[in-house]
């Protein structure tokens, strides 16, 4: 220990020398600390830790399962409840299903996020409440009007009052009592959609009309395992409960398979592919930023070679030389670990803050001390084994003292095992900062691309905002109510159109029917198909356009003939070349209401769910013959107006003034928020590339800088018999180039198979797309080439005769 801290000492007092050499070596190893501790630090918050339930390992999601291997879709309040009854393998198994409330009263009307439950989600994700008591199932058989609130909730609307527990709030225009308040801290499962659920009620308050169709699958399930059951065992199961469903309910069960799958990886899902290849890369990021700082050390121990020479001539043997390189090296990486913290500090707050939402678990992401001790743990372990092959071979160096005494301090007989060492560095470094940069062209390619797709509407001066009323329940009134709104609204200035519909464009969100046609066998299943309702002057607001024959207006109203708009996609899949007008469907038994539609109108493919997905079959019905009590108005302005969005909400609460208005949108700004996701981890990537190939290049240049210094005898010889500036620039960019293209060539060859990982991560483009390829690979060579041309430039301005002199 006391050789060690002598040790570190002398290393202390070497950098004190020579501070700007520790400051850079510091600086670039911090940055690829910094970097991997970012990602490292999400990768644990999110993949590595476990959920913050108890046992979690034993909570699974259930539901009705397909051949896409890992998907749990929803299932009915029917199938639920036999589930429940039937299987021997859950401890509790529960269900529920997430919603908007409106919470009125203290102050202006709020929506919430809420979630109807059975009353064993409490026992599955094993929490108990802070205050009061969590629902009974007798409240639940009864539908009783109870309610439990999230501990924020209770903090800020209602000022952390104990008396609340007993007294009655108002949701949706319907009193409910607070029975109890969950503990702070405590997050519903994101995998039920319940990520940020302020209020749980009791699933019986559904209507009784929804829970009663076993093929209204509205429904998600969760369960904690029995004690020692496997999961495959409680498959098994439930496929054998799902083959009873079927033979007893044939006709509403049919098609209905039962499976699982662990709540952790229904939590996680894709993210998990896109944190792994982001740790990829800021690992080559930090093996870059490890070869900057090895380089470093080369070039600073070939200077200091007459030192070594003078300890090697008193006695120190090679591995003397070696200890006290590598406790340079150590001391780099103990600075390089606060430094690498620093940044990483930094890393996760904006990671944090400009993340586009897709990654869950966001909220349990921290720089503990696992995360601390594995920056430390890295900073220190690249140091000291990047440090190791400096440090032998310049040990390996001091073969002859004598030699290198009588060589003096310029060391031109610079020792040929650090130049190979040098040039390998220079060819690992372009070959990883190659990786990057083909892996940041292939997502700003594929980024590209996705904002070039023809979304199918005008969303330019289209202001958009979600209303639901929160007592009427009346076909004829809810028909009323949203007349008077759109007429409102329709006034204000500058509104050129205003419509509204169910679900708006690119939301992700749908509503599916199966479709019986004129002229299909009786045993034909139906054709499956989203839908939505829409009023007024929608499709002129939104700027989809019509087609073929006519879109709603005031002759479809609710005591007229049935009749609906198809789109493009519908029209060709069902109908092919003929003429879909006149053509009559209806929506069978269980559909959104009985009755024989009409077809009066073809409009174009508007992008439902995202840019990615193509246009699938869509209809749309006319709001007044299918009322619904949430919709979003949409208008559309003559010009750009930013105080639109304030007017329609005045507007709005002219007709009530306890109406709740949410998610206010602009839709250009929504069409852009609907590639966040792609934003953020292009960008993400194109900033690693950016700093790799930077980092690379310091390297080519450090690396040819010092050769052409420590050859300046030769440079001035080759002068002074006459060779051209051309000439010495030649031969130095040989020199330093022929290490860069190499690099080039194992970084591309290396890039074919290993660009695969971003295979889920790009649109409209392979991961071993040539035309990104060679673009990659002519920015590196090009940007190397300017690099190295900057020291064979100055090679050319050597004075022959000093630098004659000089050696």
């Amino acid at each position: 220990m006391e050789t060690l801290v002598q040790d570190l000492r002398i290393a202390a007092r070497t950098f004190a020398r020579k501070p700007s050499f520790f400051v850079v070596a510091v600086a670039t190893l911090a940055i690829g600390v910094g970097a991997t501790t970012t990602i490292f630090s999400i990768v644990d918050g999110v993949l590595l830790t476990p959920l913050p339930y108890p046992e979690p390992d034993r909570i699974v999601r259930v539901g009705q399962v397909s051949t896409e291997p890992g998907r749990i879709y929803a299932m009915s309040y029917l199938d639920f409840k036999d589930l429940q009854a039937r299987n021997g393998s859950f401890e509790a198994l529960a269900a529920a299903r997430g919603t908007r409330v409106t919470l009125l009263g203290r102050g202006e009307p709020e929506a919430q996020l809420g979630a109807f439950v059975s009353p064993e989600f409490f026992d599955v994700v094993g929490v108990a409440p802070a205050l009061g008591r969590v629902f009974t199932r007798a409240e639940d058989e009864d539908s009783a009007a109870v309610v439990v609130i999230a501990h924020t909730l209770w903090e800020r609307r209602f000022d952390a009052d104990p008396s609340l527990v007993g007294r009655a709030v108002t949701l949706d225009g319907m009193p409910f009592t607070v029975v109890g308040v969950l503990p702070a801290g405590f997050r519903a499962p994101e995998a039920l959609g319940q990520g940020g659920t302020q209020l749980w009620m009791p699933i019986s308050t559904i209507d009784a009309e929804s829970r009663a169709e076993r093929r209204n699958s509205m429904l998600q399930g969760i369960g904690r395992l029995e004690a020692g059951v496997p999961l495959e065992g409680a498959r098994a199961e439930l496929e054998l409960l799902g083959g009873q469903l079927r033979e007893e309910f044939p006709r509403e069960s049919g098609e209905h398979h039962f499976g699982l799958s662990p709540l952790f990886r229904q939590t996680v899902g894709s993210i998990a592919t896109t944190l792994t290849v982001l740790l990829g890369a800021v690992g080559v990021l930090l093996l870059i930023a490890c070869g900057n700082v090895a380089n470093l050390l080369l070039v600073r121990a070939s200077e200091r070679g007459r030192e070594f020479a003078v300890r090697a001539a008193i006695g120190a043997g090679p591995g003397r030389i070696v200890r006290q390189l590598l406790t340079e090296s150590l001391l780099i990486g103990l600075a390089g670990g606060p430094a690498g913290i620093g940044v990483a500090w930094s890393g996760v707050r904006a990671f944090i803050a400009l993340s586009p939402g897709d990654v869950p678990r966001l909220g349990e992401v921290a720089l503990d001390g696992g995360v601390l001790g594995f920056a430390f743990a890295i900073s220190v372990a690249t140091s000291v084994v990047f440090g190791l092959a400096p440090a032998v071979s310049s040990a390996r160096a001091r073969a002859n003292p004598a030699m290198d005494l009588k060589d003096g301090a310029k060391g031109v007989t610079a020792s040929r095992r650090h130049e190979r060492l040098r040039s390998g560095l220079v060819v690992a470094e372009t070959s990883l900062a190659l990786l990057l940069v083909i892996g940041a062209g292939l997502l700003v390619n594929s980024f590209i691309r996705l904002n070039q797709v023809d979304v199918g509407f005008d969303p330019d001066n289209v202001y958009a905002m979600s209303i639901t009323h929160p007592e009427i329940d009346g076909a004829d009134q809810l028909t009323v109510f949203y007349g008077e709104v759109l007429d409102e609204v329709a006034a204000l200035p500058g509104v050129v159109a205003a419509g509204a519909t169910a679900i708006l464009p690119i939301s992700g969100d749908s509503m599916g029917q199966r479709l019986a046609f004129e002229g299909r066998a009786p045993g034909d299943e139906g054709y499956p198909v989203t839908y939505q309702q829409v009023a007024g002057d929608y499709f002129q607001a939104i700027g989809i356009p019509l087609r073929r024959g006519r879109v709603f207006d005031v002759r479809d109203g609710a005591g007229s003939p049935l009749v609906a708009v198809i789109n493009d996609a519908m029209a060709g899949d069902v109908f092919g070349d003929a003429d879909p007008l006149g053509r009559r469907f209806s929506m069978g038994e269980d559909g959104l209401r009985d009755g024989v539609f009409e077809i009066v109108g073809v409009v174009g493919d508007a992008r439902q769910a995202s840019l990615v997905d193509a246009p699938a079959p869509e209809l749309y019905l006319a709001y007044a013959q299918a009322p619904r009590r949430s919709m979003n108005i949409v208008v559309k302005t003559a010009a750009e107006d930013a105080g639109i969005l304030r007017a329609m909400r005045e507007r709005l609460w002219s007709v009530r003034d306890d109406l709740p208005v949410l998610r206010p949108v602009v839709m250009r700004q929504y069409l852009a928020g609907s590639v966040a996701d792609t934003r953020f981890y292009t960008w993400l990537f194109v900033s690693f590339g950016v700093v790799a190939l930077a980092l690379a290049l310091v390297g080519i240049y450090g690396t040819l800088a010092y050769a052409v210094a420590q050859r300046g005898r030769e440079m001035g010889i080759r002068i002074a018999l006459g060779a051209s500036g051309r000439a010495v620039v030649t031969h130095i960019l040989r020199q330093g180039m022929a290490p860069v293209v190499l690099g080039v060539g194992v970084g591309a060859a290396a890039a074919v198979p290993l660009t695969r990982v971003l295979e889920s991560m790009v649109f409209g483009v392979t991961p071993s797309d040539p035309a990104t390829l060679v673009v990659a690979v002519v920015a590196v060579l090009l940007t190397a080439f300017l690099t190295s041309l900057v020291p064979a430039c100055r090679a050319t301005k050597l004075d022959p005769i000093s630098a004659l002199r000089d050696e």
